[in-house]
């Protein structure tokens, strides 16, 4: 029950990225019309939020079992009321479960919506609903047993945000490259592949720099001393996360160096985007594995306290 637990638990966590990172490409690759490859990313995310929904349910049960330590406190009603309505869990839980039934329902209205608002506007209003949906998880993580908690809120929050606008973004961006390879006339021309890429590529820049700060934010709150990083798990899996990290900045460095060059100031060729292709898909690979260590962090003990524990005198036991 615990592996079903931290595996409904990253998938949740995962979707929520995509589905900021999808709407980010799809706002970026805005023309005055929608065209056929936006139509599609916002069915694929209108079917993610769905899934945000149903897998949302399940939280509340999943936390049940991790505070009475038993899996059967998932059926157990009592349990699930004391999450709900007696913890901070409770009510965040509520709050991002009503925003993605408002992002679920605005993207099942956009026929509407689009016609109201335009195709821009109505982009920006479901990255807005996502970008608060995301912020509001920060509330029921570590940050917030922190004090003062207001760094630590806005510091997670930043990461998340800049993490869901970058790294949510690339399976979008890979289908985009895909999509342009093939010889459909709905696809998108090989001159507004190589405009988004050069768009994005810029965005990814602000966002690694979002990214750094806010992560050395969070570790100065979270680690008192360097020895915590080798001594405590949630030490040694920010390490693992870190080298991760840079190993995304490196394919996103040879990206924007090498091949963006050649795909901006030339004729873009099949060749090129193939190669592309291929390096985005290989940083979308490690960037799901460095989101399985970032979802085993978040319910693990945080090193400054666990470092604590580990060093206490056998005297302060008793």
């Amino acid at each position: 029950m615990q592996y079903l637990g931290f595996a409904i638990d990253g998938l949740y966590s995962t979707a929520s990225l995509l589905i900021l990172g999808t709407l980010v490409i799809a706002l970026l690759s805005t023309d005055k019309t929608p065209t056929p490859f936006q139509q599609k990313l916002l069915k694929s995310t209108f079917y993610m939020v769905a899934f945000l929904l149903i897998s949302g349910l399940f939280l509340p049960s999943l936390q049940a079992i991790s505070l009475a330590d038993d899996a059967a406190a998932a059926f157990d009603i009592q349990s699930i009321k004391l999450v709900l309505f007696s913890t901070r869990f409770g009510a965040v839980w509520a709050t991002q479960e009503c925003l993605a039934l408002l992002l679920f329902l605005t993207l099942y209205s956009k026929a509407t919506l689009l016609e109201k608002l335009g195709h821009r506007a109505f982009l920006t209003l479901a990255i807005t609903i996502s970008c608060i949906f995301l912020f509001a998880g920060v509330f029921k993580g570590h940050a917030a047993g922190l004090e003062p908690a207001w760094p630590g809120l806005l510091g997670h929050g930043v990461h998340l945000l800049a993490a869901g606008s970058w790294l949510g973004a690339l399976p979008a961006l890979y289908f985009l490259i895909c999509h342009s390879n093939t010889q459909d006339t709905h696809s998108a021309t090989p001159q507004h592949t190589a405009q988004l890429l050069s768009r994005f590529s810029k965005l990814a820049s602000t966002m690694v720099g979002f990214i750094l700060l806010s992560g050395v934010l969070i570790g100065y709150l979270q680690i008192n001393r360097w020895g915590e990083l080798f001594a405590t798990t949630y030490g040694q899996y920010l390490l693992i996360k870190v080298v991760l990290f840079l190993i995304m900045l490196l394919i996103a460095f040879v990206i924007r160096q090498h091949y963006l060059p050649q795909l901006t100031t030339s004729k873009p060729s099949l060749l090129i985007k193939q190669v592309i292709s291929k390096w985005v898909i290989f940083e979308t690979a490690i960037g799901l594995v460095l989101l399985g260590f970032a979802n085993a962090i978040k319910n693990t003990t945080p090193a400054a306290v666990s470092y604590t524990h580990l060093t206490l005198p056998t005297s302060d036991l008793v």
